[in-house]
């Protein structure tokens, strides 16, 4: 537009100066300057009219591949304050809808219907909002023209941001598919009882592959998004792919659009608590009930004048049963030289719990909320896994963290090879 403006304006300039040519004269070259000055004021004034009349905002024009919902709303939501708020809605007529609107800074949104014009069962497929899962859009809610389409992928393109989290989307899509297709294949093996050592390893090495292309996948889009709002969207999603030292790593780096993405404030926050309670720290202490329902606290044990492993476990949890022998192993080896653990259980029973101890044979002593994961612990040692253990010396400093199996042997070794 501001070319044809001022092309029309040059052709205006040339027809006054064809009609409004002055006789020659010494002024002459004042008239052509005064009207060069005006034809540039006209241009300018034009440009930013010009640049004033086209509008700002967001327009998205949706495809709803499911006849089933003409004539229902459809949502749009926009994450505010800690939670989905929805700030539009239309009817779907003939499977298009439309929105339009505007936006201040790029934010994380959803498209969504109700479940209930899904036929869905009650509470299923459901987020905290009411909205189905099954039919949702994740967007990127920003300035610009976006298309829509929802079918059982779902996807928006038009914006650089959106453009980007759609493609990742679907490379992870094709993944979680490559995933589902191996499980489904070794369960019919073992079904059909056709499954052998090998190839049951052959799926082992297959599963690895598949964990690490989708480890890769994230790392890379994480590593180029730390700027905005999908880099945070994708962590938030993944976040159990990558390591801690990882995901901390980006934390630092990771600007406030990055941040304001769902749940990374959770994230952000344990990698506040994560800090408090890293290698050179003290150890945080708390109160729970031992396997008599008597109230202890960690310092009865911890910062006492001996070594003290901190194990987080619970009966239910596979890995952790796998690693007790070797738990157990090191205690009875250096227990008499001082070695001392403390297990935190992460169970809901206290039949479980205390048979699991008995079964294992664990001889130190045991504390639990019988909170499963709303332990009290949780938090403040911002456990998200378990095994976890904490080795603290006898002044209560954290000294290292999960240690297993021989790295746990060769940490001990080295501790009671100087006394």
């Amino acid at each position: 537009m501001f070319i044809t403006i001022a092309m029309y304006s040059f052709t205006f300039c040339k027809v006054c100066c064809t009609f409004a040519q002055p006789k020659k004269n010494n002024n002459t070259n004042n008239f052509k300057i005064d009207l060069m000055k005006r034809i540039i004021s006209f241009v300018a004034a034009s440009a930013v009219l010009a640049a004033c009349s086209q509008k700002a905002g967001y327009e998205i024009d949706g495809t709803v591949n499911n006849t089933d919902l003409n004539g229902k709303y459809v949502f749009l939501s926009e994450y505010k304050d800690g939670a989905l708020q929805r700030i539009d809605s239309v009817v779907v007529e003939n499977g298009k809808f439309a929105f339009k609107g505007e936006q201040a800074t790029p934010v994380y949104g959803y498209i969504s219907f109700n479940a209930s014009d899904l036929n869905l069962p009650e509470n299923k497929g459901r987020n905290t909002t009411g909205e189905s899962k099954a039919f949702n859009l994740p967007i990127i809610l920003e300035n610009g023209s976006m298309t829509a389409v929802m079918d059982s992928l779902s996807t928006i393109n038009g914006t650089v941001l959106n453009d980007a989290y759609t493609e990742f989307r679907k490379v992870t899509k094709s993944i979680n598919d490559e995933q589902f297709a191996l499980y489904s294949e070794a369960m019919q093996l073992r079904k059909d009882s056709a499954i052998t050592p090998e190839k049951d390893e052959e799926f082992g090495n297959r599963a690895k592959a598949i964990s690490e292309k989708r480890q890769s996948t994230l790392v890379a889009y994480i590593e180029k998004n730390l700027n905005n709002v999908t880099g945070g969207m994708a962590l938030s999603n993944f976040k159990k792919v990558v390591n801690d030292e990882m995901q901390g790593s980006w934390i630092e780096k990771a600007d406030s659009a990055f941040k304001s993405a769902p749940g990374v404030d959770k994230i952000v926050n344990r990698f506040e608590t994560l800090k408090r309670v890293s290698v050179g720290q003290p150890f945080v202490d708390f109160e729970m009930e031992n396997m008599d329902g008597k109230m202890q606290k960690l310092s009865d044990y911890v910062g006492k004048g001996n070594y003290v492993l901190i194990d987080f476990w619970a009966s239910w949890c596979g890995p952790c049963r796998a690693e007790m022998p070797n738990v157990v192993k090191a205690y009875n080896k250096y227990h008499k030289q001082g070695f001392e653990i403390v297990g935190i259980s992460f169970d809901n029973k206290k039949e479980a719990w205390v048979g699991a101890v008995k079964e294992m044979k664990m001889p130190w002593p045991q504390l639990s909320d019988l909170k499963g994961w709303q332990c009290a612990a949780a938090p403040i040692y911002a456990v998200n896994s378990i095994p976890l253990t904490i080795l603290v010396d006898p002044q209560g400093i954290i000294i290292a963290k999960q240690l297993r199996g021989d790295e746990l042997e060769a940490k001990l070794a080295e501790i009671y090879a100087k006394k």
